[in-house]
């Protein structure tokens, strides 16, 4: 499936229009993973928002006890969004579960997009912040 195609069901993306979303699809690099494979690495630097496209992760962090599985994740859920707008390092490790297939949107180029498109990127702003203070809600109870 084209990047394009395959960002129209994410619900990320689902505020853009069609110009839009093929804007922000003609910036997305494709990736593979095998399994096992480490996609993000807690502690790293952090290069962009990951979409996932085939396959599963799981996210863990690491604390006093060793590590800790958070969640497992699958295709159309992302992760790495506050790596467009912070330059932060890393919260978790995301390992590969299956060949898992992302596309990557990478902060430099969010930047580009930023200066280029202000109204694309203030819906896509938009969107990530509903969606942050969702997932802070249901992490508050």
């Amino acid at each position: 499936m084209a990047a394009e195609e395959f960002l129209r069901t994410v619900p990320l993306f689902s505020g853009l229009e069609k110009a839009q979303l093929a804007s922000i699809a003609g910036l997305m690099n494709e990736y593979s993973f095998a399994p096992g494979e480490s996609i993000v690495t807690e502690g790293g630097t952090a290069y962009g928002l990951y979409v996932i496209a085939e396959g599963a992760v799981e996210v863990i962090r690491r604390d006093s006890d060793g590590d800790r599985n958070l969640r497992r994740m699958g295709p159309g859920e992302h992760f790495g969004e506050l790596a467009l707008l912070t330059k932060q390092r890393r919260t978790a490790t995301v390992r590969a579960l299956d060949r898992t297939v992302c596309y990557l949107l990478t902060s430099m180029r969010f930047d580009k997009l930023m200066d280029t498109q202000p109204a694309l990127t203030k819906a896509l702003c938009k969107t990530l912040a509903g969606w942050l203070a969702s997932s802070n809600a249901s992490e508050l109870g």
